[in-house]
């Protein structure tokens, strides 16, 4: 379930100190990004293909207000994961970061900053590294619109 956009790794970056307070954005990539439902195209995990069938059900919606909402389907790769998971999200650094919290378990939240590889009406594709037990991994996520 770490691949919910940038999502659910062990130990997540809780360095950020940042309000969990939505917050609109206007800019032209933000009209992207909330435009339409987004689905996974793929996943590299270390440099490795790492899409399963059970993340091709799952979707993800950006709203005006600054909230977003991550829709885990029926096909659960974790069924300890919440199925939908809400929180907030914002472009930052001239629309080049996209930070996002939300609730992967009942008490655990993530609040992961991605930068942004490409951004458009078609395609979203961000790159992020998420701790885990170990050290860190690095995850080159791209979506599609719906």
């Amino acid at each position: 379930m770490i691949r919910y956009l940038f999502f659910v790794a062990v130990l997540t970056s809780l360095v950020c100190c940042k309000k969990d307070k939505p917050v609109p954005q206007t800019s032209e990539k933000a009209k992207w990004l909330t435009s339409q439902i987004w689905k996974y195209a793929d996943i590299i995990k270390n440099n490795e293909p790492f899409l399963k069938n059970c993340d091709l059900d799952d979707r993800f919606y950006y709203y005006e207000d600054g909230t977003y909402k991550g829709d885990n389907g029926s096909n659960l790769c974790d069924p300890n994961i919440n199925t939908v998971l809400e929180g907030t999200w914002q472009l930052l650094e001239n629309d080049t970061k996209l930070y996002l919290t939300y609730k992967v378990y009942a008490n655990y939240s993530v609040r992961p900053t991605a930068n942004i590889e490409i951004i458009n009406p078609d395609t979203l594709k961000v790159n992020v590294d998420l701790p885990n037990l170990t050290g860190s991994d690095n995850y080159i996520i791209t979506y599609i619109h719906q």
